[in-house]
């Protein structure tokens, strides 16, 4: 009789791969999903940050209107319309032309 004991674990072996592979498939599904959740909430607060970043912008965009700096230079800065005829100097380092 030809017995041979090591014919008996090929089956065992194979089952054993066969559970392995699925714990290795579950275990990257259940990766994949952590990662997605990760990244939705990711986006999420991208999503938040951008929505803050452009009504910021609205904000400083309404707020240094021509109409509303134009108003409060004549009423805080007293600054009046240069009149027709009326000559302007303007003196400091940037207004000078070396000669």
């Amino acid at each position: 009789m030809n017995y041979r004991p090591q014919h008996n674990f090929k089956p065992f072996f194979n089952v054993v791969i066969v559970i392995c592979f699925l714990f290795v498939i579950v275990f990257f599904k259940m990766e994949l999903r952590r990662m997605n959740y990760a990244f939705l909430i990711r986006s999420r607060f991208y999503g938040t940050l951008q929505d803050r970043y452009y009504k910021n912008l609205m904000m400083q965009a309404h707020l240094t209107r021509s109409e509303r700096l134009e108003k409060w230079a004549h009423s805080r800065m007293t600054l009046n319309w240069a009149k027709e005829g009326q000559v302007i100097l303007v003196i400091g380092e940037k207004a000078v032309v070396p000669q």
